[in-house]
């Protein structure tokens, strides 16, 4: 099972929602409890890594090759490099700040 690459780099991740937004293709799903939060709009957290992923590796990863949620290594790298979620699951939905923590 390929895992998370090191070295993912805010850039990264900004060149991984452009591609999203470009249609790029990938396989993951829609957000199931947190949303990646990026001028004004929302995105799946594991479809974002997964896309940042291809900028290292040539290729995206998929849904297998890593898990989500609040505590996972994709949060932890979004959150070191300045990301913000939403909490889809709350029934106090907020902004939060991934702050590396």
């Amino acid at each position: 099972m390929p895992k998370i690459p090191e070295g993912i780099s805010r850039e990264h991740v900004l060149a991984a929602i452009r591609d999203f937004d470009g249609g790029r293709p990938h396989s993951f799903g829609d957000s199931t409890k947190y949303d990646l939060l990026f001028e004004g709009k929302r995105y799946p957290p594991k479809a974002i890594l997964g896309l940042a992923a291809a900028h290292i590796l040539g290729e995206p990863l998929i849904p297998d090759d890593f898990s989500g949620g609040a505590t996972s290594q994709c949060n932890r790298i979004l959150r070191s490099q300045g990301f913000r979620d939403r909490n889809l699951l709350s029934a106090d939905v907020r902004d939060c700040t991934f702050n590396g923590t």
